[in-house]
């Protein structure tokens, strides 16, 4: 990649009489600024900006109708599948119900919380007669860094609240459109983990599942999308389980390019006058093709090219 210091460039400075006055220079740029800010990325998405995780423990409050968090969703009952899409507009952004105690029976989207810390949350679901099951818990999230995502370090919790006599289990999936998913077992619970037993509740002790792992070259690029989806099982639609997810962490891993820069009055074509210090000094690269190099022209109003210049790579 070749970028040129915008002051070489007369476009950044108009003139006087030129085809942009400063008035409309000032109004084309905030016209411009608009279009970034409300145009284009319309539809939400998580960001993922850098290599720092990506965290969500759903603080959502103890309400019984709470939202969920910007770019979450639930599917409708009983419609969770590989076949639902997450822009499906069967699909709900609320809980229908929570606990945190008692001995609730009722199906339905749960905000299940700690019975000692009750700020402390999780999103699932109970099935029942009148609440089929299974059904998707799913996410939306951009690569928003400025480089490719090479691999996605991924973990999070499962949690029970009712043990009963119906088995449940929990298959993981991501995707690039939010149509067609992939299948990533890593993420998976069977249902020999949530061992089956007489109707229960636990909001405190209760067991908990972790899940953690990395899906490998999903090579997901600049302004990509990506989305994951839970579907949660219980069998039959009576004597259900009451499990809930939290603490998801997701963490980006991104090879990031190397900078160099030109000397001032230094040759364009020879390695030496390149160097990874902003003034074209410090470590020189070893060639023009290797990936991930980005060559900037700074330092120089008026650089030069005495013979060919190939610069390759990606």
């Amino acid at each position: 990649m070749i970028n040129f210091n915008k002051q070489n460039l007369p476009f950044f400075k108009p003139k006087k009489g030129a085809l942009f006055s400063k008035k409309s220079w000032s109004l084309k740029l905030l016209s411009f600024l608009a279009l970034l800010m409300f145009g284009g990325n319309v539809m939400g998405q998580i960001s993922i900006s850098s290599t720092t995780a990506v965290t969500e423990n759903f603080t959502i409050g103890t309400s019984s109708v709470a939202s969920l968090p910007s770019n979450w969703k639930f599917s409708s009952a009983g419609n969770g599948s590989t076949s639902l899409a997450y822009s499906d507009n069967t699909n709900v952004t609320a809980v229908t119900t929570q606990a945190s105690s008692n001995s609730p029976t009722a199906g339905g989207i749960y905000n299940w919380g700690n019975g000692t810390t009750t700020t402390d949350r999780a999103i699932g679901f109970m099935a029942s007669s009148g609440y089929a099951s299974p059904n998707s818990i799913m996410a939306f999230y951009r690569n928003t860094s400025g480089y490719q995502i090479n691999d996605l370090a991924i973990s999070f919790d499962f949690e029970r609240y009712r043990i009963n006599t119906a088995t449940v289990s929990v298959a993981f999936y991501s995707s690039t459109n939010g149509t067609s998913w992939t299948a990533r077992n890593s993420g998976d619970i069977s249902t020999s983990v949530f061992t089956t037993g007489t109707n229960t509740y636990n909001f405190t002790t209760g067991t908990v599942v972790n899940k953690s792992f990395t899906l490998t070259g999903v090579n997901i690029a600049n302004n990509g999308d990506f989305y994951l989806m839970w579907i949660i099982t219980n069998t039959g639609s009576a004597n259900s389980q009451g499990i809930g997810l939290d603490n998801l962490s997701l963490t980006a891993s991104i090879t990031f390019p190397t900078n160099y820069y030109l000397k001032s009055g230094g040759s364009i074509t020879t390695l030496a006058d390149w160097g990874t210090a902003t003034d074209g000094t410090g470590t020189a690269p070893a060639n023009f093709t290797a990936a991930n190099q980005v060559f900037n022209i700074r330092n120089n109003a008026t650089p030069t090219i005495g013979a060919a210049w190939t610069v390759s790579g990606t």
